[in-house]
């Protein structure tokens, strides 16, 4: 039983096509990992950012948290 040239073509175009999927793939994992890298840097620097603005006063008082309460709590 032969197989001839158009099985090997099929082969050939299958194994490009699952290529292209896996580099597709690896991308869209690449760049979700550098979204979620992003958005815990900013969350950090959020952090940093009201440390340092607390930090003068070395304790969180009530005045300092309304000053900095987004609903004015």
């Amino acid at each position: 039983m032969a197989w001839g040239l158009p099985h090997s073509r099929r082969i050939y175009s299958i194994k490009r096509e699952q290529e292209a999927i896996g580099k597709e793939l690896h991308k869209d994992v690449n760049n979700a990992a550098m979204a979620l890298a992003r958005e815990v840097n900013l969350g950090l620097e959020l952090l940093y950012a009201v440390k340092n603005t607390l930090m003068p006063g070395d304790r969180l008082n009530a005045r300092n948290f309304h000053a900095f309460s987004p609903l004015g709590y």
